[in-house]
C-alpha cells in the first residue's frame, strides 16, 4: 500500500491518458519523459555525442506533467526527474494531453514512421543497384541538411527543384489527411492499438 502523500512518477503518458491508472485523493501523480539529445545540440565530449538516448553524458531536455495532486509534490518530482535524466537543460511543463500529442503522435506515429520510410527507401535504392553504403551515406547527409533547413538550424533554403520534388513526395508518399493523427479520437485509437497489438487492424 502506498503511504499517504506519496508521489508516483510515471515514465510514459499512454496508459494514464487512456485512463488506465487508478488514482487516490492523497497521492500525487506525475508523468515525465525525456526528449532525448536533440540532433543539432552541441555536445562537449565524444561520449556525449554517442549517447543517443541521453541520461549518461549527453545534455537533453525533458517534459513533465502533473496528472493529479499537489503543486508542492509536483515540484519535488520535477527535481527528481531532472536528476534521473541528467544532465538536463530544460524541463518543459506540459499537460497530460500535450504529452500524449508528443508521444505517441509526434515522435512515434509520425517520427518513427518517417524514419522507417527512409530506411525502406535506402533498401529500395540498393535493390535498384546503388551500393548500400553509398545510399546510406547519401540519405543521412541529405536528411541532415533537410532537417537543418526546415527547423532553422541554418540560414538556408531548398533549391527550387528540391521544393518541387518535396511537393511531389508529399503527394506520392503521404496521405493528404495525415494530420488527423493529432485528433483526440485518433490519438486514443493509436494508444489502444499500441497497448493491445492484437487490435492492429483497427481502421
Amino acid at each position: 500500500m502506498l503511504k499517504r502523500d506519496a508521489t508516483i512518477v510515471l515514465l510514459d503518458p499512454a496508459v494514464p491518458y487512456a485512463g488506465g491508472i487508478p488514482t487516490r485523493k492523497n497521492i500525487t501523480y506525475v508523468v515525465t519523459h525525456p526528449c532525448h539529445p536533440a540532433l543539432f545540440r552541441e555536445q562537449k565530449t565524444l561520449e556525449a555525442r554517442r549517447d543517443f538516448f541521453g541520461g549518461i553524458a549527453a545534455v537533453q531536455d525533458i517534459v513533465i506533467a502533473l496528472i493529479k495532486g499537489s503543486e508542492q509534490d509536483f515540484n519535488k518530482a520535477q527535481k527528481l526527474c531532472c536528476e534521473m535524466f541528467a544532465p538536463v537543460d530544460n524541463c518543459y511543463r506540459v499537460t497530460l494531453e500535450q504529452m500524449a500529442i508528443l508521444e505517441p503522435a509526434l515522435s512515434e506515429v509520425i517520427g518513427c514512421a518517417a524514419a522507417s520510410i527512409l530506411k525502406e527507401a535506402v533498401d529500395v535504392a540498393v535493390t535498384c543497384g546503388v551500393p548500400k553504403e553509398a545510399a546510406k551515406s547519401f540519405i543521412l547527409g541529405h536528411i541532415n541538411i533537410s532537417l537543418a533547413i526546415v527547423f532553422g538550424a541554418i540560414e538556408a533554403d531548398f533549391s527550387d527543384a528540391a521544393k518541387v520534388a518535396a511537393n511531389l513526395g508529399k503527394d506520392w508518399v503521404f496521405k493528404s489527411d495525415w494530420k488527423k493523427v493529432f485528433k483526440p479520437e485518433m490519438l486514443r485509437k493509436a494508444i489502444e492499438v499500441m497497448l493491445h497489438p492484437e487490435k492492429v487492424n483497427v481502421q
